[in-house]
């Protein structure tokens, strides 16, 4: 037998995927330091990792260089912004208002310790890219066992 399903009962994946990584955050919350949760802006970010380093790239529209800030702080990236309210009120009144003002602040535990000095982040096109490279790793050294 066949069950109606009532007009718009069936969500997009995309929402689904957004209640995951609420679900988520409230099991491991805290495990990040420098995350804030408000209800606002959040931006869409991907990590990619290389031999080489790290890349942060971050979606953040609107943003202009210098609203942005990138600090590393012990093992964790922190990367926060805030948009102020520009609009000078003339004549009349808003009667919708969908661009996003307010703060973010987003926070990226390091799997393992990066060159502190060769970080760098370029904001282009409304992107964040921040490089990472990783610390240079010594080779391991066979040490010859002599019998005594």
């Amino acid at each position: 037998m066949y069950e109606l399903i009532p007009f718009g009962g069936l969500r997009p994946v995309g929402l689904f995927g957004r209640d995951l990584d609420r679900l988520w955050e409230g099991l491991l919350g805290d495990l990040v330091p420098g995350e804030e949760r408000e209800a606002g802006f959040r931006p869409s970010v991907d990590v990619k990792d290389s031999p080489d380093g790290y890349e942060v790239v971050a979606d953040l529209p609107g943003f202009k260089a210098e609203e942005v800030q990138v600090e590393l702080c012990g093992d964790v990236l922190i990367i926060s912004g805030e948009k102020k309210d520009e609009r000078q009120e003339e004549k009349g009144e808003w009667r919708l208002v969908e661009r996003r003002r307010g703060s973010f602040r987003r926070g990226f535990r390091l799997p393992e310790p990066i060159e502190r000095g060769k970080l760098s982040a370029v904001h282009r096109d409304g992107v964040l890219r921040v490089h990472l490279p990783k610390l240079g790793r010594e080779e391991p050294v066979k040490v010859e066992v002599k019998a005594a």
